[in-house]
């Protein structure tokens, strides 16, 4: 029998493993091309290296993808497609993990029923096509 803490962590990890393979299947089959409208722009921006302008729009989804992409891509030194191939499904994964945390905290739903939640929004076209386009 599992503890509630091994159980959450399963939970968590089979919701992000469900999102990322999701996502992840149209960037291998796209592979090497880029999937998206905004992927040459988010590229560029990776390539120069500058954090600073990504700030001063704090309420959009920019500065947080600035903020994880442009250091580990100067941590890493991977082409910058690449690294947002792996970028795009890690998102969708986290996302995927925050529906489970939030149906298992805030709507206070079993392990079960919660995973349900993650697995459903993994799968939706509306989530995935945000994710593919953006």
């Amino acid at each position: 029998m599992l503890s509630k803490m091994e159980e959450t962590g399963r939970n968590l990890l089979i919701s992000f493993a469900l999102g990322f393979t999701l996502r992840l299947i149209p960037e291998i089959l796209a592979f090497p091309f880029p999937i998206g409208f905004d992927t040459l722009y988010y590229a560029a921006r990776i390539r120069s290296g500058v954090i600073w302008p990504c700030w001063t729009s704090f309420f959009t989804f920019k500065w947080l993808f600035c903020a994880i992409s442009i250091p580990l891509y100067n941590l890493l030194r991977v082409e910058e497609f690449l690294l947002l191939k792996v970028i795009g499904p890690a998102l969708h994964g986290l996302n995927a993990v925050g529906i489970y945390w939030f149906a298992k905290k805030a709507l206070k739903w079993n392990a079960e029923k919660s995973l349900l939640a993650a697995g459903l929004f993994a799968v939706q076209l509306a989530s995935l096509r945000i994710s593919w386009e953006f």
